[in-house]
């Protein structure tokens, strides 16, 4: 899955744009808005970006995994060239698993006070008002939704040029 960001001026115009989308038979494709407007979210009938999505709860948290597996690793060379290691496999893969595991858990911490690293470019304009769509898409399906997203602006019926700005995409998934 890929997840492509437009940021609209205003509620209704992601309101439009999302309506647009449902109609067309794209399989699997989610839409989640961040605006600070949570009230005209839930009036528009707009899926709010879940909590996952707007906090950096599983990017840090996996750095922390790699940072605690790393050390933990390198415990195990260095109390093992002390003599202080356990000899079996299972006791260094504790070990190892221990310090993973913690540092993980530390990561998940300090994430859920961190806002998403993909939002922080997107920080200033959603402070400013602006409405924030992410939109999880197949990959081959990324054109479509691109087309799409144009022909909705293109008959805008309010007759605003408050047209949607591509801001860019990301290559994976991440959980949302």
């Amino acid at each position: 899955m890929k997840r492509i960001y437009y940021l609209t001026d205003d509620i209704e115009h992601a309101e439009h744009i999302a309506t647009e989308l449902a109609h067309y038979p794209l399989h699997n494709t989610y839409v989640q808005v961040l605006s600070q407007d949570e009230v005209g979210l839930s009036v528009h009938q707009l899926r709010s970006a879940s909590y996952l999505a707007r906090q950096d709860i599983v990017h840090r948290g996996s750095q922390g995994l790699m940072l605690g597996l790393g050390l933990g690793s390198l415990l195990l060379m260095l109390s093992g060239s002390l003599g202080l290691a356990p000899t079996d496999v299972s006791g260094q893969l504790a070990l190892v698993l221990l310090f993973g595991l913690l540092l993980g858990w530390a990561g998940c911490l300090i994430g859920l006070n961190q806002e998403n690293h993909h939002l922080a470019c997107f920080h200033d304009d959603i402070e400013r008002g602006r409405t924030l769509m992410m939109i999880d898409v197949a990959p081959g399906k990324v054109s479509d939704v691109k087309a799409i997203i144009g022909l909705v602006s293109q008959r805008d019926p309010s007759g605003k040029i408050a047209l949607p700005v591509y801001a860019g995409e990301s290559r994976g998934l991440s959980i949302s």
